[in-house]
């Protein structure tokens, strides 16, 4: 497994510090950041973001430089931050309740409408960046699809209170919005699967709820002993942490029998936990003193990282569920996130001759990036428009084709179907076989979904013929030929009966005129 890094954030006048997560070195510090809580992300391969806790500011830091790369400005502060995994957009709250979206390249601001009531607490993208999940402190969760955000993206748009500038630009229609919650939400996740993902809601109402986002139906509600702050899904979607107000970690199981008792058991602490959990029980892990304030899982499964107001990041086995490392912040200061992240190519302060070494040169061709817009092009205002000035409306952002970056598919999700890296199309029985043992629901994905499924069939061995897919793509093009045909002949009736009543109306309208 690769090496792994953990980037600490903290509140107040200090530095994000990246640590070894196998020996808890520290690796580099970068200069001046004061976040809060959902406020950290990392943009890409190259980036991760930080929304400045006491200004209207975003800063961008770039991994092999110690120092903010790049300070952009919002409408106001801001409450939370999230970006795709590719690091195409950038999500964040407002303490408004109104959420931003900018394309990262370009720097334009995309969107921008009214999500919450009250200021927006946490947000979480599906892995292909398709579907955006907010939580809010009006008790409130919605998800988005970016389809639609994206959509009103050509039309103009005003800053938040301009005259007439939401009335332009349209609000957007959430997919779903859960408002069972009691109090504020802190956490929100999305599972692997996109429309056939889960959805988790984590509030201080001491329950975590899990949604089937295909329906929006409430799946289970887990009861917790204390206000949840922070949650963390595994890869394999067995088990939910969720950090609580009064600094403990509860494991919610979600597969197995003690899924299937449900929540609401008594908690039981790790080291009366057996190696796993009881129908029903919740197994609590105790060590911060304060709230927790950030969950991550580890690249390979094995760890789990919180941090904590108490100025502490924990290392925690999840096999054994013991802590095994603590990590002290700078000055001991309040912890608001701790990511887990592969080990950058390029690290600043790190040698040639260790992993990511490269030092301050960086890549040499780093992914685009430009100065956030703080209002939409054509609505007026400046505040770093960057790249979004001048730009017309077919051109699309840059994008770097040195083949660093390759495209992520929905075969290269990591934990799902395929390795990352591997040939999108591999052998038909095998990648069959591979779907029915991840769950992925093939039964109305069309021609793929069949020969897959045919493959998941044929247990393994050979390839599906290449005649069989040849003929199904025949029919469709044949069934689609039709309707365009029918479709054809439609148009050309109205168009005569449009021609008939014009007619019509003229031969009244004239004789009506001359009499």
């Amino acid at each position: 497994m690769a090496q792994q890094v953990v980037l600490v954030a903290c509140s107040g006048d200090s530095n994000v510090v990246a640590w070894d997560l196998a020996t808890a070195t520290q690796l580099t510090q970068y200069k001046g950041n004061n976040s809060s809580n959902n406020c950290f992300c990392i943009v890409g391969r190259d980036y991760f973001a930080s929304a400045q806790a006491n200004k209207d500011a975003v800063h961008i830091y770039a991994f092999y430089k110690d120092q903010v790369l790049q300070r952009s400005f919002a409408q106001e502060r801001l409450s939370s931050l999230a970006a795709t995994r590719d690091g195409r957009y950038l999500a964040a709250g407002g303490g408004s309740g109104t959420l931003y979206v900018w394309d990262v390249a370009s720097g334009q601001l995309l969107r921008a409408w009214p999500a919450h009531y009250k200021a927006v607490s946490c947000l979480a993208f599906s892995e292909s960046g398709g579907i955006l999940l907010s939580g809010g402190d009006d008790t409130m969760a919605a998800a988005w699809l970016m389809a639609d955000i994206l959509d009103g993206c050509a039309g103009g748009g005003g800053a938040v209170g301009a005259a007439g500038g939401w009335q332009a630009q349209g609000r957007v229609e959430p997919l779903h919005t859960w408002a069972e919650h009691t109090l504020p939400v802190t956490s929100v996740l999305l599972g692997l699967g996109e429309v056939n993902a889960i959805a988790v809601t984590a509030s201080l109402d001491r329950t975590a709820k899990i949604w089937q986002l295909a329906t929006g139906k409430l799946l289970r509600a887990a009861a917790l002993p204390a206000g949840a702050t922070a949650a963390a899904l595994d890869a394999g979607e067995h088990a939910l942490y969720v950090g609580c107000a009064d600094g403990s970690i509860c494991e919610v199981a979600l597969a197995g029998a003690a899924a299937a008792q449900g929540g609401g058991a008594a908690a039981t602490t790790a080291a009366g936990a057996a190696a796993a959990p009881a129908a029903g029980d919740v197994v609590v892990m105790e060590g911060h003193s304060k709230p927790v304030s950030s969950l991550a899982i580890s690249l390979d499964g094995d760890s789990l990282v919180s941090g904590s107001e108490d100025g502490s990041v924990r290392v925690w086995d999840l096999r054994s569920r013991q802590c095994v490392r603590v990590i002290a912040s700078p000055a001991r200061a309040p912890v608001t996130a701790a990511l887990v992240v592969e080990w950058p190519d390029y690290l600043a302060g790190v040698g040639q001759g260790t992993a990511g070494g490269g030092g301050r040169h960086g890549p040499k061709r780093p992914a685009p990036l430009a100065p956030l817009a703080k209002f939409r092009s054509g609505a007026g205002g400046g505040g770093g428009s960057g790249g979004a000035a001048g730009a017309q409306a077919w051109e699309g952002s840059p994008v770097v084709l040195d083949g660093s970056c390759p495209a992520i598919g929905v075969a290269e999700l990591p934990g799902l179907l395929l390795p990352r890296g591997a040939p999108l199309l591999a052998e038909a029985a095998g990648f069959g076989a591979l779907i029915g043992d991840s769950g992925y629901d093939v039964s109305n994905n069309g021609t793929f979904g069949q020969a897959a499924a045919a493959g998941a069939a044929a247990g393994g061995g050979g390839v599906v013929a290449e005649e069989g897919g040849l003929d199904a793509a025949r029919r469709q093009v044949a069934e689609l030929q039709q309707r365009l045909a029918e479709a054809e002949a439609e148009a050309d009736r109205w168009k005569e009966l449009h021609s008939e009543l014009h007619a019509f109306c003229t031969e009244q309208a004239l004789g009506g005129a001359k009499v």
